[in-house]
């Protein structure tokens, strides 16, 4: 399938993504997505976040990350209210159990193919965040943070300190 065909299939409200062709049917974390999306919404950064929106990000891949940030230099694009084309420079997916291996890995080589900047996988449930960043067409792992161990960390694309407290509490 392809991904506009994916985005005229209606989704009688599952969250599904298309990677590689194929759909997959995902957890939803909205309440969690939402405060993740209402913490980061209050950074003193340029651009513009957006929560749980469908990305197209080529002609086989549409995605719907917890959250994401588009810089002002715009490779990714609104397309309407629900659906944005292009690569945002940061996708933050918040971790569902049974979505580990979509996440950590099919999702992790799609983001570092296709150029996103800095890519965060969140569990909630174990109070943690590692942190990718893109160097030379390769993620690097910027680390891994707890909540118990540690009180912010720097996201290299927002230019900021990130509060864990925040996104955990």
């Amino acid at each position: 399938m392809n991904a506009r065909d994916f985005l005229q299939t209606p989704s009688q409200h599952i969250h599904r993504e298309l990677i590689a062709g194929k759909t997959s049917i995902t957890h939803k974390n909205e309440p969690f997505a939402e405060k993740i999306y209402a913490v980061l919404s209050t950074l003193p950064v340029p651009g513009t976040f957006v929560r749980s929106a469908y990305v197209l990000l080529d002609d086989t891949n549409v995605v719907r990350p917890t959250a994401f940030w588009i810089s002002p230099d715009f490779r990714c694009q609104p397309e309407n209210k629900d659906t944005y084309i292009g690569v945002p420079d940061l996708i933050i997916e918040v971790l569902a159990f049974g979505a580990g291996r979509l996440v950590r890995k099919e999702k992790f080589h799609l983001y570092q193919s296709l150029g996103v900047k800095e890519y965060w996988i969140v569990e909630r449930w174990a109070r943690r965040v590692t942190v990718n960043v893109l160097n030379n067409g390769l993620y690097n792992p910027q680390g891994t943070y707890y909540q118990r161990m540690v009180h912010n960390f720097t996201s290299l694309v927002l230019e900021t300190d990130i509060t864990l407290n925040r996104l955990f509490f």
